[in-house]
């Protein structure tokens, strides 16, 4: 990633409750990849769902992996107790990130990760 132009943008809906926003990875002005992130109150935790992350298949060079630290950064900052994140079965390389950022697989299209333990 050393000596690109990549910048975020976040861009948040309007939609009160649930918290909604889409991180956006720009690239010399154009869309290289997104993840929409939705915060609730599921009356046991705060949970944030990541959902619809994509990366340019040419510009695969980290970026979904920066894409999820600044999401688990921002669900952080909001006290998320627990990041639900989708993804479809036949994605290898989502796999493979999702393993690195510590995630655990909780059925075939779904992986969880732990901020708070209540």
């Amino acid at each position: 990633m050393r000596g690109t132009n990549k910048m975020f943008e976040i861009i948040m809906t309007d939609k009160p409750a649930p918290e909604q926003f889409k991180l956006t990875c720009v690239d010399d002005g154009v869309e290289v990849g997104s993840c929409i992130c939705t915060i609730y109150d599921n009356s046991l935790a705060k949970v944030m769902i990541i959902d619809n992350l994509k990366v340019d298949e040419d510009k695969r060079t980290g970026l979904g992996t920066l894409l999820l630290y600044k999401a688990f950064g921002m669900a952080k900052k909001r006290d998320v107790d627990c990041i639900e994140l989708i993804m479809r079965a036949s994605n290898y390389y989502i796999k493979k990130i999702y393993d690195v950022m510590g995630c655990e697989k909780v059925d075939k299209e779904y992986w969880r990760k732990i901020l708070n333990v209540k």
